[in-house]
Parts: structure tokens; sequence; C-alpha cells
């Protein structure tokens, strides 16, 4: 009888290792998936990181664009036909003598509630 006591103990012994053994493995491959998923430096914060990278690249590649498009104005400027042209649009700037002519359209509502208010013709 004590030969199979202690058969049925071993056996008792060796089911709670096994157990034992699986709870730790559980507990470690929970572990390793938050620190490779959810920490710091892991999946999610790599793909935030990504995504961030990727937009800011997308506002690097506007903002060389628009620096070519300015360095190109700033060499016309030394042609004095242009400076005098940016001049004549941007500013409104004329020759002495010279008289400007300019055509302003009507506002398209303006006029359609103008024509709604006039009295009929007879």
């Amino acid at each position: 009888m004590a030969g199979r006591g202690e058969t049925l103990h071993a056996s008792r012994a060796r089911r709670r290792r096994t157990i034992l053994r699986a709870v730790a493995v559980v507990v470690l491959l929970g572990a390793l998936t938050y620190l490779f998923v959810f920490s710091r430096h892991g999946y999610l914060r790599r793909r935030e990181l990504a995504r961030e990278n990727e937009r800011l690249q997308h506002e690097l590649d506007q903002l060389q664009a628009e620096n070519v498009r300015l360095r190109e104005e700033l060499e016309s400027l030394d042609d004095p036909e242009a400076v005098e042209k940016l001049a004549r649009e941007k500013l409104g700037l004329v020759r002495e003598g010279e008289t400007v002519y300019r055509f302003v359209e009507k506002d398209k509502n303006r006029k359609n509630a103008e024509e709604k208010a006039a009295p009929p013709k007879p």
C-alpha cells in the first residue's frame, strides 16, 4: 500500500507541475504579447509613428515644392519687367500719366434682386 500511495502522490505532483508550467507559459505569452503589441515600442505605437511619418513626409514635400516656387519667384524679381508686372497686378500701381480703366461685373445675385424689385414695365 505504501507503494501505491507514493505513486498516487507522485502522479499528483507531476500533474501539479504540469499545470504550473502551463500557467507560467500562458503568463509569459501574455506578457510578451503585451510587450510586442501594446508597449511604448510595440506594434501599435510603431504603426502610429509610421502614419505620422507619412503625414510629415507629405507636408515636407509640399513645403519643398513651395520653397522651389518661391525661389523661382525671387529669381524672377531680378528682371525689371517682372517687377513692374508684379507691381501692376498685385499692388495696382501705374506709371505717371497712365489712366487705368477697370471693368467690374455686377454681382449676379444683386442683379437678379434688382430686376425683381423693379416695377413691371407697361
